[in-house]
């Protein structure tokens, strides 16, 4: 049984997504809520030459790993902690570094394509699309 509440917040790039996700999360203070960005999840692109690294286009599904995504937030959702990893845009690969997130009660997920995954959006409370004109 779920533990926890996620709000999926998805928009263009520059649309304001991370602006709400930071006034919800202030609404409710730090202790309550958790702030994960898509970006975390982008794939290690390490095996590739620099070159094709800078080449890869990071606002299409292919670029992110959907699979850890979602079992990272399914234990999140369960109460368990879970360590997000940090990417590296200079680099385009992951850090090695992550960063533990324990249990809140509610969860806020930021990115251009979070709702796109069905059984992702499926997991979310609360969905919202943020489009600035």
């Amino acid at each position: 049984m779920k533990k926890s509440i996620l709000i999926g917040i998805a928009g263009g790039t520059g649309s304001g997504k991370t602006t709400v996700a930071k006034a919800l999360s202030a609404q409710f203070g730090k202790s309550e809520v958790a702030l994960l960005e898509q970006d975390s999840y982008y794939k290690d692109l390490v095996h590739l030459p620099f070159s094709d690294r800078e080449k890869v286009n990071f606002d299409h599904p292919d670029a992110v790993d959907f699979e850890e995504m979602k079992i990272q937030l399914k234990s999140l959702l369960n109460g368990s902690p879970i360590d997000v990893p940090i990417y590296d845009y200079s680099t385009h690969t992951r850090s090695g570094e992550s960063r533990k997130i324990g249990r809140h009660h509610i969860i806020i997920l930021d990115g251009i394509l979070v709702l796109l995954d069905p059984e992702l959006r499926d997991m979310m409370d609360i969905k919202l699309y943020v489009e600035t004109a």
